[in-house]
């Protein structure tokens, strides 16, 4: 069975050469049968358009919810910046065509669900419905059908002390914030107004482009303990010898985009697959801001992906956690936009037979 998934797709300068590797990646008679955005910042989302347009189709997009408050503010910002994203933003449907489903996932934060409402979605299933679009709880387990022993689980996970932050600076800077929040044409009516326009550049570097609040994590791995018979083989092709990680059992991955694991309990969020993971992206491209060692611990013999752009201004990764993660006898793996660094998992099946020998799917 063949299944193509996409974390996440951009990259902050949208050089040629980003959109080089994106459009090659899959050919023009593919569909990707599930795209998952983790939040709205340009350099997770900008190439997106190219992926549209280098594929047959993109079935399937699970994204953050927003409210109409954060939607509002993260148009006004986009303006401003003048990031073309608003569409994806206000309207995706519009941006992605009428071909393409939508389920979008609450934030952990709302409080009105529990685990027990998490009743799973069957994904190919859902690619084939009429309904278009619908509304999950965070941890809610998204099946390749039934047959599969693998699945997908998206954790939408609301960072309130980074809004909080935000609108601290916007109110001191003298900004209306009910009519950021309340009006996404805020924003155009004052876009001939230079200084605000600066002002509000200011605030968001001086923010690191911490404007989104959402940064919906995911779990790609076994679905149950009977899954755990299969063996992860972890490529790395790269400026660095070629080699090869061999991590048995320990197939599932975690994908994290922009969260902060100071403020995200991965042990606790996936409790039930720790045993099952052996790959966790380091957050935020390897920021030393995002970064908490503890957290990792809760996880054995880990392998680190951490992606950047050889180019960036924020000083990504940080070495002190390339040092702290290999210290902790964890694997950190470098990943840049160049089209010779790969990383590349095989991943094997098998089901085990009354007689005991091994039998691969």
């Amino acid at each position: 069975m063949s299944f193509n998934i996409v974390y996440d797709c951009g990259e902050w300068k949208q050089s040629k050469h980003a959109q080089s590797v994106v459009s090659t990646a899959f050919s023009k008679e593919e569909d990707i049968d599930v795209l998952f955005i983790s939040h709205f910042d340009w350099d997770h989302v900008s190439t997106i358009s190219t992926l549209i347009s280098s594929t047959k189709s993109i079935r399937t997009v699970v994204l953050p919810l927003l409210t109409k408050k954060e939607k509002n503010l993260l148009i006004n910002f986009n303006r401003v910046l003048s990031l073309g994203i608003l569409e994806l933003i206000d309207d995706p449907k519009s941006f992605f065509g009428p071909t393409t489903n939508f389920i979008y996932v609450r934030s952990d934060s709302d409080r009105d669900y529990t685990e027990e409402d998490n009743e799973g979605i069957d994904l190919q299933d859902f690619s084939q419905s009429n309904s278009n679009s619908i509304t999950i709880n965070s941890g809610t387990p998204l099946e390749i059908g039934n047959a599969s022993k693998w699945f997908f689980v998206p954790y939408n996970h609301k960072d309130t002390e980074r809004k909080k932050e935000l609108l601290e600076a916007l109110q001191i800077r003298g900004f209306n914030i009910n009519r950021l929040e309340n009006d996404s044409n805020y924003t155009l009516c004052k876009s001939t107004d230079r200084n605000t326009r600066k002002e509000l550049r200011s605030i968001y570097d001086s923010l690191s482009g911490k404007i989104n609040e959402n940064s919906m994590l995911l779990y790609s791995g076994p679905s149950n303990i009977r899954s755990r018979d299969c063996i992860l083989i972890s490529e790395f092709v790269g400026d660095e010898l070629d080699c090869t990680y061999s991590s048995s059992y320990k197939a599932g991955c975690i994908y994290t985009g922009d969260c902060d694991s100071n403020k995200v309990q991965l042990g606790s969020v996936y409790s039930r697959f720790i045993d099952y993971i052996g790959v966790i992206q380091i957050p935020h491209h390897g920021s030393k801001y995002d970064f908490n060692i503890d957290v990792f611990k809760a996880f054995d013999s880990l392998i680190c992906p951490v992606s950047y752009g050889t180019k960036n201004t924020h000083e990504h990764p940080a070495a002190e956690v390339i040092n702290t993660l290999s210290l902790n006898h964890f694997r950190p793996i470098l990943i840049n936009e160049q089209l010779n660094s790969i990383f590349r998992q095989r991943i094997c099946c098998f089901e085990i037979k009354r007689n005991k020998n091994l039998s691969k799917v």
